[in-house]
């Protein structure tokens, strides 16, 4: 008879519960195509200073706009710096330089042909379905163009401006908070973003720069990855009957919020991306714009002073590159998507632990507030796995004097994990979900 270890039993038991998931959802949305969202505003809206109700599309446009451009900068500003630099900026440094080579008319070509003609365009663009119609004539002068933008260092200003939708999200319909911006740049800036994208992309992979517990908009690498290297070093430390406290980390906009000048600094000093190829992306973050669109009415054009672009290729890429060293600052096993962020630490005696924890959260803490990242402390929780039922003395986690709450189950990149590993909370939750489901299944009966 096959005996498994604990360490054994618990990533099968992960596999089990992953796969039950995938096969289940991946059911649904074969039976029930095209569940999208609407996309209509409220025909009033309440302006968040005055409290006056606004009727007028170009008005409640105006509002959405001016809400949606402040956010981050407001966010931003009330972050309060820490004291000292000292443990802020991991001891990184690079002695390569990044070179940004020259386009081709082919190259533009393919690139073309992989955009998708469903996606939304702005008002007054240029239809994908026209441009892979035109992409034989067209690619020789957008390769001459792009090729100017990288030989002088200069992003257009027209590609900079986004048009956003507002889509609301739950809520009273006339409240500014209750809306979510889906933002839409034009086809050409996303030939030329992908094109940055890819040579930046092959940059830092082949040279290493990105931390292997970043999983976040990496080729052939998932949230699965992620999940399974917390599960994988939960697990073998519950084999070997070590306490284990998991931290996550919840972030308020964190990518409007980034700061450029810190980007900018670690891009040259961390990833030695200098000179030219630096200075457009440093043209391609200042002086972004956006309007917002109600009813199609058009808001007035805004400029973006902090964080990164909203529907932008480049944005999920330059944010990995921004906090691909918050794994060096700390001692914790850090493993990172995006803005999800998983901190786990271990220690035989659990009181010791909670002293470890305590002190390496706040110089998390502290990185977070020199990158201008907001933690929202009443949504960071924290997990305790430990197969000694007997140490079941008090365990506090606090971050300066905000004390973070303790939970049994938390959802991580789409999965219920609990303090157990048994999966139980994630197949419950799941069922309760599919459930919800269950009437519309009624009409499959006679298939």
């Amino acid at each position: 008879m096959l005996v498994l270890s604990k360490k054994e039993y618990y990533q099968s038991q992960f596999f089990i519960a992953r796969n039950y998931s995938a096969k289940t959802w991946k059911l649904i949305n074969t039976l029930l195509p095209g569940r999208t969202k609407a996309t209509s505003t409220s025909p009033n809206l309440t302006h968040p200073l005055s409290g006056e109700c606004q009727q007028n599309p170009i008005d409640i446009a105006n509002i959405l706009n001016d809400f949606f451009v402040s956010v981050g900068k407001n966010m931003a500003s009330k972050i309060i710096p820490p004291q000292s630099n000292k443990t802020h900026i991991a001891k990184m440094s690079c002695q390569s330089s990044f070179y940004l080579h020259e386009t081709s008319a082919e190259e533009i070509m393919h690139i073309i042909d992989t955009l998708t003609e469903k996606k939304g365009t702005r008002q007054n663009d240029i239809p994908v379905k026209i441009l892979k119609l035109c992409s034989e004539i067209l690619s020789p002068f957008l390769a001459k163009l792009f090729n100017n933008c990288i030989n002088q260092g200069i992003y257009p200003q027209n590609f900079k401006c986004a048009q956003v939708t507002p889509i609301h999200k739950s809520g009273p319909e006339n409240v500014c908070t209750n809306y979510r911006p889906i933002s839409v740049l034009s086809p050409l800036n996303k030939i030329f973003e992908k094109l940055l994208y890819d040579r930046l992309y092959h940059y830092v992979e082949c040279k290493n720069m990105l931390s292997k517990h970043q999983y976040g908009f990496r080729a052939k690498v998932s949230t699965e990855f992620a999940i399974y290297d917390i599960v994988e070093c939960i697990s073998e430390n519950l084999d070997q009957k070590i306490p284990t406290c998991a931290v996550f980390l919840d972030l308020s906009k964190a990518f409007d919020t980034v700061d450029h000048s810190v980007l900018l600094w670690k891009l040259e000093h961390f990833y030695g991306i200098r000179g030219l190829p630096l200075q457009l992306f440093e043209n391609y973050l200042h002086r972004r714009e956006q309007y917002t669109v109600v009813n199609k009415c058009r808001s007035q054009i805004q400029q973006i002073n902090c964080g990164l672009p909203q529907g932008s290729i480049l944005s999920p890429l330059l944010f990995s590159l921004y906090v691909n060293d918050l794994p060096k600052v700390s001692n914790f096993k850090t493993t990172l998507f995006a803005d999800d962020t998983c901190l786990i630490l271990a220690n035989k005696n659990i009181d010791i632990l909670e002293k470890m924890v305590d002190q390496e959260i706040n110089k998390v803490d502290s990185w977070m507030r020199h990158n201008k990242l907001s933690l929202n402390y009443s949504k960071t929780v924290y997990m305790i796995f430990n197969s000694d039922k007997k140490q079941s003395s008090p365990f506090r986690v606090q971050i300066g004097s905000n004390l973070i709450n303790r939970v049994h189950s938390t959802k991580y990149l789409g999965m219920h994990l609990d303090h157990k590993l048994s999966w139980d909370t994630h197949i419950s939750k799941l069922e309760s979900k599919l459930s919800c489901y269950s009437g519309n299944f009624t009409e499959f009966k006679s298939i």
